[in-house]
């Protein structure tokens, strides 16, 4: 006899930030995971945060419903601009238990119980959301995206930019106090082997643990022919301009490509390395900055590009980019650094080089650019790698994970 229906779920999705209000991949990744169950009939409650001031009734988007509202703290966590230290400090410290939230989080769960909570990013709701969840009974899933749970920072980066080796004694207490509320946790996941190996060999405390890799809409339109009239190969760098995202060692590289090479790279993102980028546009004809893109501008350079270069000096953890690229029929030349050789495979979809090494990418480049027999095949083995990291396969393992947590 055939299974019948599976009853449908209401899933309270926690993250700190959702669509339009955007920093990082997180909060992308759980509007894509909230749409997707809401098409297939679940009722999803999406729970997030605003500046003070900004809380309005419950938005109705794409079929999720939206909750936003102020975590009482000394500011809202994602106000731009820098705080001194002390008041940095005090922020943290509220974060590190919000009872505040967690009275909050309560009414919202008595109000309408649902079946499972899943956080994705929990900066400014702090740990004591999952010890509410549990006083309720209701089942707690959550996916790491960063290194929240183990640097004040999230990124395990010096002040300097340096990848932290040897944390000192308030980011070792900050670390010890997050993974000891993670027992709160009925599963804990990741979406890369090793952010989940990080937390995991540090003491995570969540009752188990898996890997889930991310999903993002993938693009119905086939792959274009590599190559241009001109022979040109077309470089993309897309990220935050920062030093830890390569941004610098991707301006040095191109420097020290030979000028009359038939290269260009298009420079996409935003951020305090932008002065940078526009000064090395203006002396090398060949780099053209086109600030942040979304939507179809962004899709049309994607579309336009051989290669894209992902030059990160820091433990990336998933690097959604890197399916988009895929996923567009792009080749990658990536940092050999943290998450990132799990979704490029070298000589395949792409070349892995050692961070920080701008001789090592500029060689890469005249590699795959004077071998386009390769360039070619790497970009065709592209879009049948991403269909791995479809938003349809990612919601299935999610939903494989609540039905397990609500068996009845």
């Amino acid at each position: 006899m055939a299974p019948g229906p599976q009853r449908t779920l209401h899933i309270l999705l926690v993250s700190s930030l959702y669509p339009p209000l955007v920093v990082g991949g997180a909060e992308l990744v759980a509007s894509y995971l909230a749409e997707e169950l809401a098409a297939r009939g679940h009722r999803v409650t999406v729970l997030s945060s605003c500046a003070p001031g900004d809380e309005g009734p419950i938005e109705r988007v794409n079929g999720v419903d939206v909750l936003r509202f102020f975590p009482r703290n000394f500011y809202w966590g994602f106000e731009p601009g820098k705080r001194a230290l002390p008041l940095r400090a005090l922020w943290h410290l509220r974060d590190s238990w919000n009872g505040a939230v967690a009275r909050r989080v309560r009414r919202i769960i008595d109000d309408a119980p649902p079946d499972v909570m899943h956080s994705h990013a929990t900066s400014g709701f702090s740990p004591a959301i999952w010890a509410t969840a549990k006083r309720a009974q209701v089942p707690t899933v959550h996916t790491a995206h960063d290194y929240h749970l183990a640097c004040p920072r999230t990124t395990l980066l010096t002040r300097r930019g340096a990848v932290c080796t040897a944390p000192n004694v308030g980011c070792r207490a900050f670390r010890a106090w997050h993974l000891s509320t993670t027992r709160h946790i009925d599963v804990f996941c990741s979406p890369s082997r090793f952010l989940l190996d990080y937390f995991t060999q540090r003491g995570l405390k969540a009752g188990r643990a898996c890997v889930v890799n991310n999903g993002i809409p993938l693009p119905d339109t086939g792959l274009a022919t590599p190559g241009h009239a001109d022979h040109t190969v077309e470089l993309l760098f897309v990220a935050r301009l920062t030093p830890e995202k390569g941004t610098l060692v991707v301006l040095d590289a191109m420097r020290r490509l030979p000028p009359d090479f038939p290269v260009r790279l298009t420079v996409l993102g935003k951020g305090p390395l932008e002065e940078a980028v526009r000064a090395a546009a203006e002396t090398d004809r060949r780099i053209t900055f086109r600030g942040y893109l979304r939507g179809e501008e962004k899709r049309q350079a994607f579309a336009a590009a051989d290669l894209l270069l992902v030059a990160s000096l820091w433990h990336e953890t998933a690097g959604l980019v890197l399916i988009e690229a895929a996923s567009h029929g792009l080749g990658v030349i990536a940092s050999r650094m943290g998450g990132i050789p799990e979704f490029l495979v070298d000589g395949q979809t792409g070349l892995l080089v050692a961070p920080g090494d701008a001789d090592a990418l500029a060689a890469a480049i005249l590699h795959l650019a004077g071998d386009p027999a390769l360039l070619t095949a790497i970009r065709r083995n592209a879009p049948s790698f991403a269909r791995q990291f479809s938003v349809r396969r990612m919601t299935d393992e999610y939903l494989d994970i609540y039905r397990s947590l609500t068996p009845h």
